[in-house]
This record gives C-alpha cells, structure tokens and sequence, in this order.
C-alpha cells in the first residue's frame, strides 16, 4: 500500500520544521510506502530552506503552489499525489509515531470505506488563560479541539473530523476539488474547505470512519490565546455559511419572518440576558451563535457595518 501524507503550508517555518521533525518518528508499516507532499503556498520566508533539511530524512516531494489559499495548496497536493490513500495534516501539529500505522490499519479494515478522521489535542504555548480551560469543550473548535471517543465508529454528516488530522481514498478525493472560496488565506482566517468535501464524499454514499488512534497535537501560540481569535473563527464560520447558501438565496432567507434574521436576534439576546445573569460557559455558547448570525447575515446581505455589540 503506498500512502501519501499532504502538508500546505505558508511563511511558518519554524513550526513546520517541528511537524517534520515528528514525521522523522514516525512507524511505517512494512507492507506500506510513503511519500510526504509538501506545498509552500506563496512562501517568503525560510520554508525552502527548512524543507531542504529534511530531504534526506524524509520522502518528500516539494511542490509549490502560488495562488494563495489553502484550498489552492491542497488541490495543488491533490493532484501531485501518488499514493492510495492521502493522510492530511498542518504545519502546526506534531503527529502521533503511530498516525500513519493507524490509518493504514483502518484501510484495511474497511476498505470499502473513503474517509476517516483522528483525535486533535491542543498543546498551548505557555499557560493558558484561566478562561480559555474553562470555555475549551465549547470554543474548541478555534483551536481544532476534536475528540470523538476511544472506539472507532461510522463517521455521519454530524461527526466529520477537522483539517488537521483526516485522510481520503485518493480516487475519491479526485472527484471532488477543495471550493478556493474558502479555507485559510494570506491575511484571512477562513474555515469550511475540508466540511465542504467531506459532506460531498457522504452524499455521494461514500463510507467513513473515526480513527481513534491516528492522534496529533495542534500547537496554539500565545498570539491565539485570545478572545478576539475566538470571535474571528465565528466570523469566519458565518462566511463559510453564507458560502453554502449562496448570495442568490440571501434575500430569501432574509425575508422569512422566522429566518436568519430572527434566528440572529434571538441569539443575540439570549447571550445579552446569559451574560448578565449566569456564568461565563453558559452565555459563550450564546455568543458564538450570535457572532455567527450577524456574521453570516453580514455576508449574504452585503456590506451593512458590523452588527456586534
């Protein structure tokens, strides 16, 4: 079995040269090969050079992509891929020595299967902010916080696994490319590449499956410690929701007595009442949802200023 591992990655060479360095530990199965496809995305830092650190250390194959965006990147990954299998990860993490042996163990398992997602623990530089361990189970998903269980199951529409640790059957992922109208992009933060793909890879019938033993660790610096990164991948979900409907049905939705715009409001004040009179893990749930909202009202209606207290 020949596995591919795809890694895009923009101006953080520092962490990926800790990503790679955790590859170099990694145990490969003796009935596998591999290749690791590495993708600098309008690199301007020292990425080729750190990259050239491990040539001898790793298979790896160098393929640059120079329209900026992560979904570029991964179709870019996509297309240069040779392996069965391509087993995604970040720039950010640090992979598990059994990552790789536990998905080839699910392929074989179900090799009928096209899909499959691992645990993401959030390692923090430093200590984190007492607020932050408090709200985690519920902001989670800002940090790529995902753990499903220790047993694996039959992935769903509701159980999907995140960006920083999934991996497809290579001639199913070639049906479906990444939407380049979302994911991650130079000055942005963006969500949504990999749940739109996954979700086609479902309605299409294909089988997916949780991997409980295929973990990495994704490293959260100081920098994104904050209140305001968490608001900002609420925006950012709201975007990638308004993406989803399309700009033809914002109108629609906006004239439907209990549409969006009820559904915003009512957000709205729910947080505003929780934040008056309960503790902070009740009315952050709250405030995600309202951020969301205005956020995806925001950008189905068009520009109208920020709508957030």
């Amino acid at each position: 079995m020949h596995l591919t591992v795809g890694l895009c990655t923009h101006n953080r060479s520092a962490l990926l040269r800790q990503t790679l360095g955790s590859m170099c530990r990694l145990k490969i199965p003796a009935e596998c090969t591999w290749e690791v496809v590495v993708v600098p995305n309008v690199c301007s830092d020292d990425t080729h050079q750190v990259l050239s650190e491990f040539s001898g250390r790793l298979p790896l194959r160098v393929c640059d992509e120079r329209k900026p965006g992560l979904s570029h990147a991964r179709n870019r990954a996509v297309r240069a891929a040779a392996g069965e299998y391509i087993l995604w990860s970040d720039d950010d993490v640090l992979l598990d020595a059994a990552w790789v042996s536990a998905y080839a163990a699910a392929f074989r398992r179900h090799p009928e299967a096209a899909l499959f997602g691992g645990p993401i623990e959030p390692v923090f530089e430093a200590s984190p902010p007492t607020w932050l361990l408090e709200v985690l189970p519920i902001v989670g998903p800002a940090f790529a916080r995902r753990d499903l269980g220790a047993a694996p199951f039959r992935l769903d529409r509701r159980s999907l696994p995140y960006g920083a640790n999934f991996a497809i059957k290579t001639s199913a992922q070639r049906r479906h490319a990444y939407d380049s109208a979302l994911g991650q992009r130079p000055g942005q933060l963006g969500v949504g590449e990999e749940t739109k793909l996954l979700l086609a890879l479902l309605s299409d019938g294909e089988e997916g499956w949780w991997v409980p033993d295929a973990r990495v660790q994704h490293f959260i610096p100081i920098a994104k410690q904050q209140w305001r990164h968490v608001e900002e991948h609420w925006r950012a979900q709201g975007r990638a929701l308004a993406h989803t409907i399309g700009p033809a049905s914002g109108p629609r939705l906006l004239g439907k007595p209990c549409g969006l715009w009820a559904r915003a409001l009512a957000a709205e004040l729910s947080y505003r009442f929780h934040r008056l009179t309960t503790a902070r893990v009740r009315w952050v749930r709250d405030r995600g949802n309202a951020v969301i909202m205005w956020s995806l009202l925001d950008a189905v209606s068009g520009p109208a200023g920020t709508r957030e207290p």
